[in-house]
């Protein structure tokens, strides 16, 4: 009898401490939960703000229309890759596709001068098909809340 009471209060001892244990530990899941949601909300107010910037910029003419495009474009697939899908902003991805195969930065600088002028021809082709699209998506990005 007396072992048997030794062991349950063992028992109990037991339980009552993995019981502790295991609100701590949901405690702490809470805790990272919370902080994980600011982050998010943090990092996407960041790209909000990215994107009203970029956005003003191009409705503004103080940015080249093709970089801003394709510049808008990756932010917008960080907040939802479904945004560019919409028909009003469909051109940063028409845009994006259009010139991924182009060089930039060191490859850019690296290639022959004719290269570098059909680029930039292909771009200025580009800039006058989807210009006022551009713009258009632009100025409804200024309007969006995200």
């Amino acid at each position: 009898m007396l072992y048997t009471n030794i062991f349950l209060i063992f028992g109990i001892l037991i339980i009552l401490g993995l019981s502790a244990w295991a609100v701590v530990l949901w405690r702490e899941v809470f805790a990272n939960q919370a902080k994980l949601k600011q982050f998010e909300k943090q990092q996407k107010d960041f790209l909000a703000s990215s994107i009203k910037i970029l956005a003003l910029a191009i409705a503004n003419d103080q940015l080249d229309l093709t970089e801003g495009a394709i510049r808008l474009k990756i932010l917008l697939d960080n907040i939802d890759v479904n945004l560019v899908k919409q028909p009003d902003l469909a051109v940063f991805d028409t845009i994006y596709n259009a010139t991924k195969h182009m060089a930039t930065h060191d490859a850019r600088e690296a290639m022959q001068l004719s290269l570098k002028i059909q680029q930039d021809s292909e771009r200025t082709d580009l800039e006058e098909q989807y210009g006022e699209a551009i713009k258009a998506a632009a100025k409804k990005l200024l309007s969006t809340r995200f």
